[in-house]
């Protein structure tokens, strides 16, 4: 499977890892990080150069992302504060709730666009609530743009590193990536479990 990604990396070129980072955002048939390791060992292999790769990818998740911002815009508060208010309890939502979430999305948005672009799967959909705010446009690109810059090219970096290494030349360059991709997940769930575990602690009556 690996060997058949990277060779219809090879033929496609940079179009081609443009265009499947832009479609993921929508349709994502397979994990960002995947696709960018195999846009890296495919510049390796001498498809293209390795930094016009992260151009690539970056650009093509870049304008994913502007589609889902212009979703987000179309939908707009409206809807989606009637939804809360008809809705919103079924995810533990309440309008008030709702609202201060808003008004603290829109003083903090650069940070948070910038940040949730390092966030697996949350990422794919980050700037849709910035549509639905009216974040101003031009507030978004820059912070939007850095931190794809930051995803796209550690992963397209790694997969390049790893393909030009030993461990590419036994073929193990993506499977060892998924690999620490997976243990760092697993990391996070469990930290996650455990500020959880803490919080329900801390919220029971004494005794």
């Amino acid at each position: 499977m690996e060997d058949f990604l990277v060779h219809w990396l090879e033929i496609g070129g940079l179009f081609a890892l443009a265009g499947v980072m832009a479609s993921e955002r929508f349709v994502p048939v397979l994990p960002s990080y995947a696709v960018l390791a195999l846009g890296g060992i495919a510049a390796a292999s001498g498809a293209y150069d390795v930094k016009l790769a992260v151009v690539a990818a970056t650009l093509g998740s870049f304008l994913g992302s502007l589609g889902w911002y212009g979703v987000g815009y179309a939908v707009g508060p409206d809807r989606v504060g009637n939804f809360v208010a008809k809705r919103g309890r079924w995810f533990g939502l309440t309008p008030s709730v709702y609202e201060r979430s808003a008004a603290a999305y829109r003083r903090h948005s650069r940070l948070l666009l910038m940040l949730s672009q390092l966030v697996p799967t949350v990422r794919i959909f980050a700037t849709f609530p910035a549509g639905v705010l009216r974040v101003p446009s031009s507030s978004i690109l820059l912070p939007t743009f850095i931190g794809i810059l930051a995803w796209n090219g550690a992963f397209v970096l790694a997969g390049y590193l790893l393909e030009e290494s030993p461990i590419g030349k036994e073929g193990m360059a993506l499977p060892v990536l998924l690999g620490v991709v997976l243990a760092e997940a697993l990391i996070v769930w469990g930290g996650y479990l455990l500020w959880r575990r803490w919080q329900r602690r801390q919220a029971a009556p004494p005794g």
